[in-house]
């Protein structure tokens, strides 16, 4: 485990600093993050204001995103969103940054209307991950996220836009914000970067169109994440609570299997390894070893080889991963069988404040 992910618990907020070094690092951090928030304030009051050009484009634009960072679900819920823009005879195209993908391209089309067009490594795994779970639906990437967009227009591919982690890309106008929060540590430890997790001040909630909630099965907890934000939302601002679930066991090919019973050691390359920690253990999955590497991380056959004999070191006899790892992987590249664990969005609460917002952008 990398110092990072170490301190990640203090960062989020699930930890409270203990001992003279631990308080005085957050304490230097976050004094760093007081400059941070800052200049994150400026640039949004610049764009807000009309300081900065901002591009409109000429269709409906859903914006996904974040206020901390590490996973919230953004992912499952875009695929969700993207299922019920096509059900209702709309054609999305999905936008994102492309964050560590090896394509140096201006835009690359992970796919178009028909077929998959770039894999990982080329490809960024969370945009493989979405152009291999919807068939007919165009997944773009590219640093200028306008260039992007301009292209998928240009070949025909949508009418509308969902943006991918967009709360802080403000160049880009849109038409709806929601705002994703974990519902466990809405704010995390309430530092600005480096000193937490929060990548804007908790006021920029106001600019949200619709909060929501995830990994909110606890209902107690929700409650005291929706009063904990309540102070910084617009009146009458929507919350709902959502979760995503486990929806089955897979072998790299996709195909479907049972729970794996054998022993088994468990690692993944996401934002938050403990969250699929605790998913393996609400599946009755108790790892002999587990592995977390850094977020996006560039697995190799190396790395597939080392893991294999820790695992057979620690009498492990397969490998478990999140889809998101299983898109960057072969099969030839590890002696033991893999296996990965697929999730679902649900909600929790009635969807019809966001399913009204959405009707409303075609109206």
């Amino acid at each position: 485990m990398t110092f990072l992910q170490r301190l990640l618990p203090l960062l989020h907020g699930e930890q409270v600093p203990s001992g003279v070094i631990q308080k005085g690092l957050l304490r230097v951090l976050g004094s760093l993050g007081e400059g941070y928030g800052y200049a994150m304030q400026r640039r949004r009051h610049h764009y807000m204001h009309g300081h900065r050009y901002r591009y409109r484009p000429p269709c409906p634009v859903i914006s996904v995103g974040n206020l901390t960072t590490g996973g919230t679900g953004k992912t499952p819920l875009i695929r969700w969103l993207a299922h019920h823009l096509l059900a209702q005879g709309h054609q999305p195209a999905i936008i994102s940054r492309g964050y560590g993908q090896q394509s140096q391209q201006s835009v690359t089309a992970v796919s178009d209307l028909e077929q998959l067009r770039c894999h990982p490594p080329m490809a960024a795994d969370e945009a493989y991950l979405l152009a291999r779970a919807l068939p007919g639906v165009a997944v773009l990437t590219g640093a200028q996220r306008q260039t992007v967009i301009e292209a998928a227009l240009h070949n025909g591919w949508c009418d509308t836009l969902l943006l991918d982690d967009a709360f802080q890309h403000l160049r880009v106008q849109r038409d709806l914000d929601l705002l994703l929060l974990d519902a466990r540590h809405p704010l995390g430890n309430g530092r600005m970067l480096p000193g937490g997790v929060l990548r804007e001040h908790p006021r920029t909630l106001q600019h949200a169109d619709l909060i929501i909630l995830t990994r909110a099965e606890d209902p107690q907890r929700a409650r005291q994440a929706e009063q904990l934000i309540a102070p910084y939302l617009k009146a009458q601002t929507p919350i709902l609570r959502a979760t995503h679930a486990p929806a089955g066991w897979h072998h790299l090919d996709g195909s479907s299997c049972p729970m794996p019973h054998q022993p088994v050691l468990a690692f993944t390359g996401i934002g938050r390894p403990e969250s699929f920690w605790h998913t393996l253990a609400t599946q009755g999955v108790r790892p002999l070893a587990h592995r977390a590497f850094a977020d996006h991380y560039p697995f190799s056959a190396t790395t597939l080889s080392e893991l294999a004999l820790q695992a057979q070191q620690a009498g492990a006899s397969a490998l478990v991963c999140t889809e998101k790892d299983a898109v960057k992987l072969q099969p030839q590249w590890s002696p033991l069988p893999i296996y990965w664990l697929g999730v679902e969005w649900h909600f929790i609460t009635d969807p019809a404040p966001l399913l009204q917002r959405i009707k409303t952008l075609f109206w």
